[in-house]
């Protein structure tokens, strides 16, 4: 099992992976990583869960993890925040949407739900780096979602890898540094302080 794949998902948004997700979800008891570039669809349709999972335990582990909207790339006089960059990397216009804001939104959002500091502990992040890519660590699952340069980065396949092989490590292991790097990632909100 070392280097299999438990499945792979012909597309991210497909009803087999969302199905897939939606079990791993439900049963959630240690670890809950969603890395994204906006996280759109995990927080319109898993925002519950998320709630759920920290109040069943203090020591969940639940990091929301998106793409900094107040990074940008610039290269010839051109400028592109992050978000925007991938858009035009699909083929899509901009898309002209306040990303800053809608992080902003989130964030607010957290507050709001009052998570206590006895729950399991909660971290908003953003990512400031060209090593970003999009998955879900959920317990011992990893979920990968490749963001490629085609029409549209949700109809690209998804792969489902055990925490324990070589690929669930080295993104487990790719995660848990970039998470730590304060040069390249910040948190934005956090319901307590995280215990060593």
């Amino acid at each position: 099992m070392l280097f299999r794949s438990k499945e792979v998902f012909e597309q991210r948004g497909g009803q087999d992976a969302l199905e897939s997700y939606e079990r791993s979800l439900k049963t959630v008891r240690r670890r809950l990583w969603a890395i994204g570039m906006t996280n759109r669809r995990f927080m319109s349709s898993h925002f519950e869960v998320v709630l759920e999972a920290l109040r069943r335990s203090a020591n969940m582990d639940v990091r929301l993890v998106f793409a900094d909207p107040r990074t940008s790339l610039s290269w010839e006089g051109q400028s592109f925040n992050v978000i925007e960059a991938q858009t035009q990397m699909e083929h899509k216009a901009p898309t002209g949407a306040d990303w800053p804001k809608y992080l902003d939104s989130h964030v607010e959002r957290l507050r709001s739900a009052h998570v206590s500091a006895n729950t399991g502990h909660l971290q908003m992040l953003v990512v400031r780096s060209v090593c970003h890519f999009t998955c879900f660590v959920i317990d011992d699952n990893v979920f990968f979602f490749p963001m490629l340069a085609r029409n549209d980065s949700s109809q690209d396949p998804t792969i489902l890898v055990g925490a324990d092989t070589l690929l669930g490590r080295a993104f487990i292991d790719h995660f848990a540094s970039l998470l730590s790097n304060t040069t390249f990632c910040g948190c934005v909100y956090a319901n307590r302080a995280k215990s060593t």
